[in-house]
C-alpha cells in the first residue's frame, strides 16, 4: 500500500503491521474528493484516522498543508482520538489540537491561532467559535464525523448538519458509523448524491443517499398524454397546497413559456437559467424570499448549484440528464409537509426513467392526472347572492308582527276644497268698426289732406 513512510513507522509503534484494502479505498476517495461513509467498529480508529494522517503527511511535501477537522460525539472520544493521532503521527511531526467542552474559550482561541494540521473538536464548540469569528470553515480540506449512529443520543445531529452544509463543496467528507440506524440514515440523507458507502455488507440493499431519501420523500409521476404537459402542471399547481415550489425544465425557452402562463395567476414567480449572471440570480432569489413568492422556474441548472432553502415541493417538467440531479433536488425538500417530488413523463420517456430510478433504489409511484378546478362565474355568484337576499327578506317579513291591527283607527279627514288664488281676466278685443268711424271723423274735420293748406288756414 502507498502509505507515507513516516506514518508506516508510527503504525509499527502501535502494533499495526500492514494496511488493508479498506484503507486504500478511503484514501482513493479522499484523493478524488469524493464523499465516503464507512461502517466500522467504534474502537477501530485506524480505519478512518489512518487515511487522514496519510493525506496530511503527503500534503506537507507540497507548499500548502491540508487542514482536517474530526468531529467527536463526546470529550472522552476526543481524548482517545488525540492520543492515537499523536502516537501514529509522531515521526511525521503532525500537530493536532483538541477543542472540547472541557477547555476554556481562551484556550480554544490560542489553539486555533497556532494553526494545527488536525483539530479534534466538539461540534458545538466549533459553531460557537465561528459565530464569534474566531474560526471559519472556508479553508477546510477534510472533515471526518465519528460515530454517526450516536448523534441523536448526544443531541448533536442539527449541529453536525449545519457544519456539513457550511463546508465548501471541495472539502472531502468522511462519516464513520458503527451501525445503520435512524440517526445515521438522516445524516446520510444530507450527504452529496455521489457518496460512496463502504463496509455495509450486513445491509440487505445497497446503501446510498438515494436509499436514505426514498422513505423520507414522496415520489410521484404523471403519465401525461401528448401535448398536455402545460395543462397538467397548471392543474397540479392549482390543487397543490405547497407554498414554495421549484419547477425544473430542460431549456430557457420552456422556462420563459411557463413564466408567461404562471405570471397571470399572480402566485409570484421568478425564472433562472444558464445565461444569467451570478449577481442577477442572487437578486432574483432575494426578491423571491423577501416577497414570499411561490414558484421558481429553473432552466438547465442543477439544484445543488443554487442557494435554495425552505422548499417543500419539486416538479420536473422535463426529465433530468443526470439522475444525481434528481437526488440533489430531493435533498432540497426540507420544509413543510408533505415533502414531495413530481415528474411529468411522456410514454416514450417513462420506461427509461423508471429503470434508472430502480437502479438507484428509488420508487416513484404513478399518480392520477389532476383535474381542472372549475370556479363559479361572477354572474352565477351574483344571482345566488340576490336569491339569498330575497330569502332573507321573506323571512324577516314573516317574523315582523302586524302592528297596524292593534292600533285604533283614526277618523278620516274631510277633503280640502281647492280655492283659486287668481281670477280669470279676459283680454279686451279691438272693435274695428269703431276704429274706422273715428278715422272717418278726423278726415271730415280737416278740409284738405294737404298739410301746407292746413297750416295757412291756421295762420290766417
Amino acid at each position: 500500500m502507498g502509505i507515507h513512510p513516516l506514518i508506516q513507522k508510527g503504525l509499527l509503534d502501535i502494533n499495526i503491521r500492514e494496511c488493508t484494502q479498506r484503507h486504500q479505498d478511503i484514501i482513493d476517495a479522499i484523493t478524488l474528493r469524493l464523499p465516503v461513509c464507512v461502517q466500522s467498529s467504534t474502537n477501530s480508529y485506524d480505519i478512518t484516522l489512518l487515511p487522514i494522517l496519510h493525506m496530511v503527511a503527503q500534503s506537507e511535501l507540497n507548499e500548502r498543508t491540508e487542514k482536517a477537522v474530526i468531529l467527536c460525539s463526546h470529550a472522552n472520544q476526543a481524548i482517545e482520538v488525540e492520543q492515537w493521532l499523536w502516537a501514529t503521527g509522531y515521526h511525521a511531526k503532525i500537530r493536532c489540537s483538541r477543542v472540547t467542552q472541557r477547555e476554556e474559550k481562551e484556550q480554544h482561541r490560542s489553539v486555533l491561532q497556532s494553526n494545527p494540521s488536525i483539530i479534534i473538536a466538539d461540534p458545538g464548540c466549533l459553531l460557537d467559535l465561528e459565530s464569534e469569528q474566531a474560526w471559519s470553515f472556508g479553508d477546510l480540506d477534510l472533515l471526518l464525523v465519528l460515530d454517526g449512529s450516536q448523534l441523536d443520543r448526544y443531541k448533536l445531529f442539527n449541529k453536525v448538519k449545519k457544519i456539513v452544509k457550511s463546508v465548501p463543496r471541495e472539502t472531502a467528507l468522511c462519516v464513520q458509523t458503527s451501525e445503520y440506524n435512524a440517526s445515521f440514515e438522516q445524516l446520510l440523507a444530507i450527504m452529496p448524491p455521489r457518496t460512496r458507502c463502504l463496509g455495509f455488507e450486513e445491509t440487505a440493499t445497497s446503501v446510498s443517499p438515494a436509499y436514505a431519501l426514498n422513505r423520507r420523500i414522496i415520489q410521484e409521476y404523471y403519465d401525461v398524454p401528448d401535448r398536455m404537459k402545460i395543462s397538467t402542471i397548471m392543474n397540479h399547481l392549482e390543487n397543490s397546497k405547497s407554498q414554495h415550489v421549484v419547477v425544473h425544465t430542460y431549456s430557457k425557452r420552456t422556462t420563459q413559456r411557463l413564466f408567461k402562463i404562471i405570471r397571470k395567476k399572480r402566485w409570484g414567480v421568478i425564472s433562472l437559467d444558464q445565461d444569467l449572471e451570478d449577481s442577477t440570480i442572487q437578486d432574483r432569489l432575494k426578491n423571491y424570499y423577501s416577497n414570499d413568492y411561490r414558484v421558481i422556474l429553473v432552466g438547465g441548472l442543477s439544484s445543488d448549484s443554487l442557494p435554495l432553502r425552505r422548499i417543500d415541493e419539486v416538479i420536473y417538467y422535463d426529465i433530468p440528464d443526470d439522475i444525481y440531479n434528481y437526488v440533489s433536488s430531493m435533498q432540497l425538500i426540507d420544509y413543510g409537509y408533505p415533502k414531495r417530488i413530481v415528474s411529468l413523463l411522456y410514454e416514450a420517456d417513462k420506461e427509461s426513467f423508471l429503470n434508472v430510478c430502480l437502479g438507484m433504489r428509488l420508487e416513484p409511484k404513478k399518480a392520477e392526472i389532476p383535474e381542472r378546478i372549475v370556479r363559479a362565474s361572477k354572474t352565477k355568484s351574483a344571482t345566488t347572492s340576490n336569491t339569498k337576499k330575497e330569502n332573507v327578506s321573506v323571512k324577516l317579513n314573516k317574523k315582523k308582527p302586524d302592528l297596524d291591527a292593534k292600533k285604533p283607527k283614526k277618523k278620516a279627514k274631510k277633503p280640502v276644497e281647492k280655492k283659486e288664488t287668481y281670477k280669470a281676466v279676459e283680454i279686451p278685443r279691438v272693435d274695428l268698426n269703431k276704429l274706422d268711424a273715428k278715422r272717418s271723423k278726423s278726415e271730415d274735420t280737416d278740409s284738405s289732406s294737404n298739410p301746407v293748406k292746413r297750416l295757412f288756414k291756421r295762420l290766417f
